[in-house]
């Protein structure tokens, strides 16, 4: 090549071909990401990740199990059953807790990054949320002095699979009691303060009443961050030869159909047994105040009366 105006002269070579630079990119959804933990069963509380790979092309080069937790943080996490999707660069996977986040980080602690070998290609922060304690509501210490119902004394027919639940006696039998009771719905939070996330649906709920071995279900499980609890007292069948009876039989039918005589509930009575509840394998704190700090120790206060010519039936939870 000669310049025209110097008439120096240049030589070298080059490729004709066009050049192309490209920009990966991923994105996730949700954003951030919140999951919870099974203790007993790892995976089993999970939330389905999408990761999106732009450009599509190179989704077969892109991990997307690489976590960091940041300075400060105590959450931990994992990936399974990861599906890439080629034709429109989206991996699919489930995303679960190994360790809680730190209370003193709501917005996450965990940053998870997708990467293609060592370059890091987008990331998203990840919150692990845990079931701390049960929330505030009117029978808890700070959300009133108790809830009050109107009851009326009732023939129930109760087994290990029961809500109340009765452990001693299998399914394929029950026990014939009259009882008086209310059912009450119990809010559950996080380390946060704020109510448990929907992973947390279908969880069961388990008891430990005055520090048994082993705690017990009581045949509710989580929906919409609270479960319902049936509390009152029971009575058993006047009659001991047919205090357990077969499920389905004449007995309990008997026992069931309107009019049928009752066993005699003790007026006015109160029981405060100390109440350990499980969740996920986690041990709830009895209450929270407004502010999230958790009472414990705790107890649940029963109490069976009359008040205005009424029987009625007073619950809530005491704290120090």
């Amino acid at each position: 090549m000669t310049d025209t105006q110097t008439n120096k002269y240049w030589s070298g070579s080059a490729n004709a071909e066009p050049e192309y630079l490209t920009s990966a990119i991923v994105t996730f959804s949700p954003n951030p990401i919140e999951t919870g933990i099974d203790k007993a069963d790892p995976g089993a509380i999970f939330v389905k990740v999408t990761a999106t790979v732009s450009p599509k092309d190179i989704t077969g080069k892109v991990s997307v199990n690489s976590f960091t937790t940041l300075p400060g943080g105590t959450g931990m996490a994992a990936v399974e059953n990861s599906t890439p999707n080629y034709s429109n660069g989206q991996i699919v996977f489930d995303l679960y807790g190994t360790a809680g986040t730190a209370p003193s980080m709501p917005g996450g602690d965990v940053k998870l990054e997708a990467k293609d070998g060592g370059t890091v290609l987008g990331s998203d922060m990840v919150i692990v949320q845990i079931p701390k304690a049960i929330g505030s509501s009117v029978y808890t210490k700070y959300g009133g002095n108790g809830a009050t119902t109107a009851v009326t004394p009732t023939n129930m027919a109760l087994n290990v699979n029961t809500s109340p639940s009765v452990p001693g006696i299998p399914a394929g039998s029950v026990g014939l009691f009259t009882g008086v009771q209310q059912t009450i719905t119990v809010p559950v939070v996080d380390q946060f303060g704020k109510a448990l996330g929907s992973e947390y649906n279908g969880q069961e709920v388990y008891e430990t009443i005055n520090n048994a071995v082993n705690p017990v279900t009581i045949n509710q499980k989580l929906k919409n961050s609270s479960y319902n609890d049936p509390v009152g007292f029971y009575s058993p069948n006047p009659m001991k030869t047919q205090r357990i009876v077969a499920a389905g039989s004449h007995a309990e039918q008997n026992w069931l159909a309107p009019g049928s005589p009752q066993a005699s509930i003790a007026v006015p009575q109160q029981a405060s047994p100390q109440i350990a509840v499980t969740v996920a394998g986690f041990s709830l704190a009895p209450t929270t105040g407004s502010g999230g700090a958790v009472a414990i120790p705790g107890n649940r206060v029963v109490t069976y009366g009359v008040l205005d010519g009424q029987y009625v039936l007073t619950v809530k939870w005491n704290a120090p």
